[in-house]
């Protein structure tokens, strides 16, 4: 079992697999069922992908049998007083020896927050976090340059709090996801990055963004759910922007002439914004726009140049909102 590189078992628990026989893996699935095993997976130096789910919080791979989860739930109760059972609320500092890893996918409700060693991981290159009570990311994390991925999905709503000012040194980082953080109320400055993609899905106290300026790689921005009152003017420098999507942003009630500017946009996503009024007439300059989507939207007077685009634009809009345009 020496030579074993991969093993993928959603019903095998971190604490049954010998580190010593499984020196050279490549690749690792398995359940955290409290500290049992856990300084064990420091020994994996090879390691290049590590995928570590709770019993209860599993949302890569098959999921765990509903018997063989209400057995592992049963015997963390029976062994509350034994340590190695207890929920873990961090990871080991000494992780930060896996030096070859490349891809982290954490899924454990438990799970608080990541050690302040965290940014050690040069090689990371996608970290997952489908933790619903992390609180905070460390400051450390700006040193993971090598990151490309950064995604925050929790199983229900994020505890997540802020971002660390670090995080604009993630000079690989392309793709920004955090959904449903619902504790989030602030993004700080990312201009400093090469997004091609930001997805602030489900931040529903998030009220504002920061200016966007300078974002030339920025290709999708995903806003829904947000309590987003207003674009900033500097949406209009997203020169490479094709696809802006603000569904169901409640208080969004106007959108910035400088939109107008947005020369390579194909895709606006106004799905009940039920406030917006108008569309500014500089969003005539839209040529590259090939779907509007405004269901939803009934207070929204449409623009008399609307239906002259008839012939390249995709409109998806209600019926009885506006019988004009279906």
């Amino acid at each position: 079992m020496s030579n074993l590189a991969i093993l993928l078992d959603t019903e095998t628990e971190l604490g049954d697999i010998n580190a010593n026989h499984v020196a050279n893996m490549l690749w690792l699935r398995c359940i955290i069922n409290g500290r049992a095993g856990i300084d064990n997976l420091c020994q994996l130096t090879n390691l290049v992908t590590l995928e570590l789910t709770s019993s209860v919080c599993h949302p890569w791979g098959n999921a765990v049998a509903a018997s063989a989860e209400k057995d592992l739930m049963a015997q963390a109760d029976d062994d509350s007083t034994n340590e190695d059972a207890q929920p873990i609320a961090t990871l080991p500092s000494a992780i930060t020896q896996l030096s070859q890893l490349h891809v982290l996918k954490l899924a454990c409700s438990s799970i608080t927050c990541l050690p302040s060693t965290f940014g050690k991981l040069k090689s990371l290159q996608q970290l997952y976090l489908c933790c619903d009570n992390l609180v905070g990311l460390p400051n450390s994390i700006g040193g993971l340059t090598s990151l490309q991925l950064l995604s925050v999905k929790p199983q229900c709503w994020a505890k997540l709090l802020d971002l660390p000012t670090s995080i604009t040194g993630l000079s690989a980082l392309s793709t920004l996801e955090l959904h449903d953080c619902t504790c989030l109320r602030d993004v700080p400055d990312l201009t400093g990055l090469n997004l091609h993609r930001l997805d602030l899905s489900g931040c529903v106290k998030l009220q504002e963004l920061p200016e966007l300026g300078s974002m030339d790689s920025l290709r999708t921005l995903i806003l829904n759910r947000t309590s987003i009152r207003s674009l900033p003017a500097s949406v209009g420098k997203l020169a490479g922007l094709e696809t802006l999507c603000m569904q169901k942003c409640s208080y969004l009630s106007e959108l910035p002439p400088s939109i107008g500017r947005l020369s390579t946009l194909e895709s606006l996503d106004l799905t009940y914004c039920k406030d917006i009024a108008t569309l500014p007439p500089d969003a005539a300059a839209l040529t590259q726009l090939r779907e509007l989507v405004i269901s939803g939207c009934p207070q929204l007077d449409v623009p008399s140049w609307l239906p002259e685009w008839a012939d390249r634009l995709r409109v998806h809009v209600s019926h009885a909102e506006h019988p004009g345009l279906d």
